[in-house]
């Protein structure tokens, strides 16, 4: 590839997306050869590629932290809902449409910031509760006669 002349640079790249187009399963068949040559590599000496990764990271690790920080800062809601979509199967809009059901509140208090309540034993999501009354129904272990028995004590 000519590297030095601007022109000479600009006429291979229209010449290589050209040769793409025309037979796009080529660069498909290439990056998968390059992945399997990669693998093979690694395989023979892994223990190269984990000190050339420990080095990067001994010289990076302050701008990965930086640049990880910057990221996060532009994408807060992108752990929370990956989160749930892992562990409820529940998608941010089915959320957001369970929170305007609730009013954005607890059902049983006018607490704001709230958890995912589901059934332990069939993952059926029930609802979003503040941290207090989630906690209080795994204290129960989702036993419907136990929440009765709490419940006749309060009353006396």
């Amino acid at each position: 590839m000519p590297h030095k002349d601007p022109e000479a640079r600009r006429q291979y790249l229209r010449d290589h997306e050209a040769a793409i187009a025309a037979d796009p399963g080529k660069l498909a068949t290439r990056r998968a050869q390059q992945r399997a040559a990669h693998k093979r590599r690694y395989a023979a000496d892994p223990e190269k590629y984990r000190k050339k990764g420990r080095r990067y990271y001994a010289l990076n690790s302050a701008a990965e932290l930086a640049r990880n920080a910057l990221w996060r800062a532009a994408n807060p809601d992108y752990f929370r809902h990956q989160n749930r979509r892992y562990l409820y199967d529940l998608e941010p809009e089915a959320y957001d449409a369970l929170l305007a059901t609730q009013q954005g509140h607890c059902v049983f208090c006018n607490k704001t910031k709230l958890v995912v309540d589901h059934d332990h034993e069939t993952g059926r999501v029930r609802g979003l509760l503040c941290k207090n009354h989630n906690n209080m129904l795994r204290a129960f272990g989702d036993d419907e006669a136990g929440a009765l028995r709490l419940l006749a004590y309060v009353r006396g």
